[in-house]
């Protein structure tokens, strides 16, 4: 029991002590979700008039040993849709039926959490002048393993054999929430982990802390299209990010798009870092952003900044179709 114990308590602690803004944040932190929303908010599954397809990794804190690094993948089409002609250009109308699928891998020293989920999104007009929500559900499977193997010698008690034990746990995990937008605004609140599912064992008869369960984080976003002339137009937003025991977190966010093929933006994240991006269009079809982070906490002392690049395909696209991600 002794053993188990100091198991526990290992497990608490190293993700807290690696988890930027040392908050009870069990989930990644994204850069980039000013260019793939997605990611936080799945109901933005069938805004699209094409399957949309996008890859990303995010090194956090260079040079930190056993620092939180991300690899991700999405994709989301609407299999439902039809259209209009308008200003030359065809825009979405009617009802849609979206799906979309998630895919996340988080290591974090001896930490890795692997996360998959699909998506369904229903999306229908809510008046004559565009406004439109979108709101459903995702379904999944998250799996939890600790491998002490390499990370043992910079770990409390790192001779007990239980610490040296690889601990692996798969659990149901579900999200919901709602996206609100037309052509120049977006609005979206998204919760994840609903269920607080447990990671400890019962069977050990210990009171459970937050530590030992998956807590439910929500995230609100809400952003507006400024035009800047012809060719280019702004778009400022804000991400909340709400999560039990952990202090609120925001996201400051800017993006610059010109002539909807480049964009240049900036983001400010609450104690913790400047944030620097940009990207581009290739053919109407291939995307392309960069993103490093500088470190304003404590930790800067012991790394460098953070880095995220994220690729894109945009597959059955029709460059006529007047698409909400060209300014979120």
């Amino acid at each position: 029991m002794t053993n188990y114990k100091n198991l526990r308590l290992l497990l608490v602690i190293i993700p807290f002590c690696f988890l930027q803004n040392l908050l009870a944040q069990q989930l990644p932190h994204y850069t980039l979700f000013s260019i793939n929303p997605y990611q936080i908010n799945p109901r933005v599954a069938g805004t699209e008039d094409f399957i949309y397809l996008q890859a990303g990794h995010r090194s956090q804190w260079s040079g930190f040993e056993g620092a939180p690094s991300t690899t991700y993948f999405s994709g989301h089409t609407t299999l439902n849709h039809r259209g209009i002609r308008y200003r030359q250009r065809r825009k979405v109308t009617g009802s849609r039926v979206a799906l979309g699928l998630l895919l996340s891998n988080d290591q974090t020293g001896p930490l890795e959490q692997s996360t998959g989920a699909l998506t369904f999104a229903y999306n229908f007009p809510l008046t004559q002048n565009d406004l439109r929500l979108s709101f459903g559900m995702n379904a999944g499977l998250k799996r939890f393993t600790y491998n002490p193997e390499g990370h043992t010698d910079n770990l409390l008690h790192g001779n007990d054999p239980a610490v040296q034990q690889l601990i692996s746990k798969s659990l149901l995990n579900f999200s919901a929430g709602f996206w609100l937008y037309d052509e120049n605004f977006f609005a979206g609140l998204s919760s994840f982990q609903l269920f607080n599912t447990a990671t400890s064992d019962p069977n050990f008869g210990l009171e459970l802390t937050a530590g030992d369960v998956f807590l439910r984080h929500y995230y609100a976003m809400l952003g507006y299209k400024l035009e800047m002339g012809p060719d280019a137009h702004l778009v400022p937003s804000v991400l909340v990010k709400a999560v039990q025991g952990a202090p609120l977190s925001y996201d400051l966010n800017a993006k610059l798009v010109f002539a909807d093929q480049y964009w240049l933006g900036g983001s400010y994240r609450r104690e913790d870092s400047f944030a620097f991006f940009g990207g581009l269009l290739i053919n109407q079809r291939f995307e392309l952003t960069y993103s490093f982070d500088l470190v304003l906490s404590k930790i800067r002392n012991a790394a460098a900044g953070s880095n995220e690049i994220q690729l894109a395909y945009r597959l059955f696209h029709n460059a006529d179709v007047i698409c909400p991600s060209r300014f979120w």
